[in-house]
C-alpha cells in the first residue's frame, strides 16, 4: 500500500487512463523525495502524497529500509536474501485510513471501516513465500479483502521469481458490488 517510487500512480495515469484523484502513502522519506522530484517535472494537482504509513491505529514505529526498496517493511526480514536485508531504520508516523482518506496492509484494512466501503480499487502486496516475520500469506490477505467486499482483479510480480516461485506480488482488488 505504499507508493514506493510512484509506479502504480504512473500505471494508473499512463496505462489505465485514470484521471480521478489518487492518494498515495509512502513512509520512506528518500522515496518521497524521488516521487516529489518527478512530480515537479509534470505536476498533477489530482495526486496527493502523504509521508507516513497506514495501520489500524495512530502511532510511531521503527521502519526497515531494505537493500532493495520494494522489500521495505515494519516486519523483520527472513530467508537470507541479501536484497531483503535491513540497510537502515527510521521512525515512521502511522495513521488510520479513516483519518487520512487513503503499512501493514491488513492493519490498514482494519483501520478503515468507514473509508473502504467507498474505495473502488485496492492495490496490496501479497506474500507467497514470506520475506518478513509475521507476514500473512496470500490466502489470508485476499480473504480479508474479500470479506470487506473486494474481489480479485489482477496480480503482478514485484521482484523476479527465484527458484521457480515468486516471494511477493502486487494484487489488485476491485469492489465486488460497485453500486
Amino acid at each position: 500500500m505504499s507508493a514506493n517510487e510512484g509506479q502504480f500512480y504512473t500505471s494508473l495515469r499512463a496505462n489505465a487512463g485514470f484521471a480521478g484523484p489518487i492518494a498515495s502513502v509512502e513512509p520512506d522519506p528518500e522515496l518521497c523525495k524521488v516521487i516529489l522530484d518527478g512530480n515537479a517535472k509534470v505536476p498533477d494537482e489530482r495526486w496527493s502524497l502523504h509521508q507516513m504509513a497506514l495501520g489500524s491505529e495512530s502511532a510511531t514505529r521503527q521502519f526497515n529500509r531494505m537493500a532493495l526498496n520494494v522489500f521495505n517493511s515494519f516486519l523483520a526480514p527472513v530467508g537470507g536474501n541479501p536484497r531483503n536485508s535491513v540497510a537502515s531504520t527510521f521512525t515512521v508516523r502511522i495513521g488510520r485510513i479513516d483519518d487520512l482518506l487513503h503499512g501493514f496492509d491488513l492493519a490498514v484494512l482494519r483501520g478503515g471501516p468507514e473509508t473502504f466501503p467507498r474505495v473502488p480499487l485496492v492495490q496490496t502486496g501479497v506474500s507467497f513465500r514470506p520475506n518478513t516475520e509475521d507476514m500473512p500469506d496470500w490466502r489470508d490477505s485476499t480473504s480479508s479483502f474479500q470479506a470487506a467486499g473486494f474481489m480479485f482483479a489482477d496480480l503482478f510480480s514485484l521482484v523476479p521469481a527465484t527458484h521457480g516461485a515468486p516471494h511477493e506480488a502486487d494484487c489488485l482488488l476491485i469492489r465486488a458490488d460497485p453500486g
